[in-house]
């Protein structure tokens, strides 16, 4: 902590590596004793970073259990979708959203126009099967849910927070990594 003396000058804050102890300069990012890599991204998870944790994870938990829903669905349905199909779908859904939850801000965008695009067909459907049976109303609902998944990935700071803290996670377990 900084302490001011009488003249009016700061006196230095001392830093160490939390591995080996070493007293290090607050510039540097390697250990000179021990090579870790020494981070000033605070790892106690902040207030923000939980809820964009969490709202990352309600996104991402629930469409996925849409999906689900909908691919068991279409295998009871006769001749809509096959085992095998609804297989691939889940899979490869699951590694989308596992990226995306891990920070990768291709496989983020990926999921974006996915949600967006299923909830605007889904839309669309739901529409077009309203005249026709009651259950229209739910595809509209979800269809509806998954554009505003989509619209909160895009817009909300939290889930923009968070994944910048899983990038920076990811980038320093990498770096880590090297110098084993």
């Amino acid at each position: 902590m900084n302490t001011q003396n009488t003249q009016n000058t700061f006196e230095p804050v001392e830093f160490f590596c939390p591995n080996c102890g070493e007293r290090v300069n607050y510039s540097t990012t390697l250990c000179p004793n021990c090579n870790s890599i020494l981070s000033r991204f605070d790892e106690k998870l902040s207030k923000e970073l939980i809820q964009g944790q969490t709202l990352t994870r309600i996104i991402l938990i629930s469409s996925f259990c849409v999906i689900l829903i909908a691919n068991i669905l279409g295998i009871i349905v006769p001749n809509l979708r096959t085992l095998t199909q609804a297989f691939i779908t889940l899979v490869l859904t699951a590694l989308l959203f596992i990226f995306c939850y891990k920070g990768f801000a291709i496989a983020k965008w990926i999921t974006i126009i996915f949600l967006g695009v299923t909830g605007l067909t889904g839309i669309k459907l739901g529409i077009s099967l309203m005249n026709e049976t009651w259950f229209a109303l739910i595809i509209i609902v979800l269809a509806v849910i998954y554009v505003g998944f989509s619209i909160l990935l895009i817009k909300s700071k939290l889930v923009k927070y968070f994944q910048e803290y899983q990038r920076i996670k990811r980038m320093m377990s990498k770096e880590n990594n090297r110098y084993l």
